[in-house]
């Protein structure tokens, strides 16, 4: 399951460079481990990712493996205590996505001057020319792809737990009963 993760990850920062979205997809396996085998895992994979991505598609996903691996401590810490339902979702999302943007807008704004490369970077040079400084544009385009990426890295992982439940035909997944 592990591996599986990372290949979920690595299939999804693929589809995002490749169709230029305005999120990350790269922690939806990361998700999907810290809630299935705890935030240690989740950290794991998350690490993992980022420096299969630094290796296979370029150097700058090394410098963001900290923020992947920080995601999956917080998913795991957070649904180790909670359930796993909409309003946990909401929550959880909004936490991880202020931690991520945080971080990886700092690394982001300190390492790469606010520009990695990233399709993120089309809102941030919107928000130059619409009059914000440079701080202020990558701050606030970080937030809203990270907020929007782990919205939609939630939903995915939701309905990939959906798929395992109706698999294997389980009645009870200790995620949904604690």
């Amino acid at each position: 399951m592990t591996f599986l993760s990372i290949v979920i990850n690595i299939i999804g920062a693929y589809l995002v460079l490749n169709l230029n979205l305005p999120v990350y997809l790269d922690s939806v396996g990361t998700i999907l481990a810290a809630i299935l085998m705890g935030p240690l895992v989740g950290a794991f994979v998350g690490l993992a990712t980022h420096f299969s991505l630094g290796v296979f598609l370029g150097p700058v996903y090394f410098y963001f493996a900290v923020v992947n691996g920080v995601i999956g401590l917080i998913a795991g810490y957070i649904f180790k205590k909670q359930d796993f339902n909409l309003k946990t979702i909401i929550s959880a999302s909004i936490a991880i996505a202020l931690v991520a943007s945080l971080m990886g807008n700092s690394i982001s704004y300190i390492v790469f001057s606010g520009i990695t490369g990233e399709s993120v970077d089309i809102l941030t040079k919107n928000l130059l020319e619409l009059g914000f400084n440079l701080f202020t544009a990558v701050y606030i385009s970080g937030f809203l792809s990270n907020f929007l990426d782990k919205l939609i890295s939630f939903a995915l992982v939701f309905h990939i737990m959906g798929v395992i439940i109706a698999k294997f035909k389980m009645k009870e997944f200790k995620i949904f009963t604690k």
